[in-house]
């Protein structure tokens, strides 16, 4: 699936890999975007507020809607 949208956060995950989460219509819930090591470097441009498209596919929904193997587009 892929996503449009704003920024909210880019985060380290107890795995050690990094996240990026966006808002959505809600106050509550995000959609939270997982990604491999190997991006590393490419996830850690990403800034909170700037816009992005990112790819990934659903893992499923633990508070977040999740999506795993993601990649900036």
């Amino acid at each position: 699936v892929t996503v449009t949208g704003t920024i909210d956060k880019v985060k380290i995950g107890p795995s050690g890999n990094q996240y990026v989460t966006m808002r959505t219509s809600s106050v509550v819930l995000r959609v939270q975007f997982l990604f491999k090591k190997s991006d590393e470097s490419a996830v850690s441009e990403l800034k909170e507020g700037q816009p992005a498209t990112i790819r990934g596919t659903v893992y499923g929904r633990i508070g977040n809607v999740l999506l795993q193997d993601c990649e900036i587009l």
